[in-house]
């Protein structure tokens, strides 16, 4: 367990906060389902809230992939009465107990003595539910996984891809705009990632222009290669991007040959290159 700021906590993948009376808990995580370990994320917060003699209360959900949000089965097995709240269009919405709505977007409120804004921030999941959570006291902002630069900067990765997952283009770059007028401390990431205002802001920036770069040569190769197959078209922005960002060769090789490239990867840049063909 990790204390970020004065009621702010981290353990695993998950954001805890202390309230007046209770603990919230931002994205589960996975970690403790089937697991015999007594040192799970959840075995940490059910501590604390041991050590601070306060009952968790809530669950907030970024989204509904499962490395997010599989441990919600096993908080609601010691707490059933938990109230759950989640993005528009998401699996588990017939079971919340407040819904985030496109329209307005936002909701700004006072839970429990703390003060949160919850935006509406899809374009990663396929559902469309994404939300990203900021308190402004003091000023840490919860993105799920909206910062996936891949690397720490568009020059140079340090992962299996140099591409972030998401489904819709268009919506992911407009909740990437959002996140970067928002007055941020300290950004946490759906992955357990703590980041500073400056990095967190290249986070934001580096995932955007590497987007907006799959969204350019989507367009360009549409119209010079018209005959040529979706998948195709999809391993040359592979290894084009790879190629401006530094990722070994070996890397990109190996990335464009796995199942994981038609199930990740290629999900943003075939919205793209369907974008393309429509315009």
């Amino acid at each position: 367990m990790r204390q970020l700021a004065n009621n702010f906590f981290q353990t695993g993948t998950s954001l805890i906060i202390e309230g007046t009376t209770g603990l919230t808990v931002i994205d589960p995580g996975w970690d403790a389902v089937g697991s015999t370990r007594t040192d799970t994320s959840v075995h940490e917060t059910y501590a604390l809230a041991r050590h601070k003699d306060k009952p968790i209360t809530r669950v907030i959900l970024s989204h509904n992939h499962q490395d997010h949000c599989a441990n919600l089965q096993v908080y609601l097995r010691q707490t059933p009465d938990l109230e759950l709240i989640v993005g528009p269009h998401s699996p588990f919405k017939k079971f919340a107990d407040q819904v985030i709505d496109i329209n307005p977007g936002k909701v700004k409120q006072v839970i429990d003595g703390i003060e949160e804004t919850i935006f509406v921030t899809p374009g990663h999941s396929k559902q469309g539910d994404d939300i990203s959570i900021y308190f402004p006291q003091p000023k840490i902002l919860f993105c799920g996984d909206l910062a996936q630069p891949q690397g720490e900067s568009y020059a140079k990765t340090d992962f299996v891809t140099p591409l972030p997952f998401y489904y819709d283009g268009d919506l992911y770059l407009a909740s990437l705009s959002l996140l970067k007028s928002v007055d941020f401390d300290i950004l946490v990431t759906g992955h357990g990632q703590v980041l500073g205002n400056q990095r967190g802001y290249e986070w934001l920036d580096t995932t955007q222009k590497t987007i907006k770069r799959t969204q350019e040569l989507a367009t360009q190769l549409v119209r010079d290669h018209p005959t040529k197959s979706d998948l195709e078209l999809g391993r040359w922005i592979l290894e084009t991007i790879g190629y401006e960002r530094n990722t070994p060769k070996s890397t990109i090789r190996a990335r464009s040959n796995s199942k994981d490239f038609e199930d990740y990867d290629f999900q943003g840049i075939k919205f793209w290159l369907d974008y393309a063909k429509r315009t």
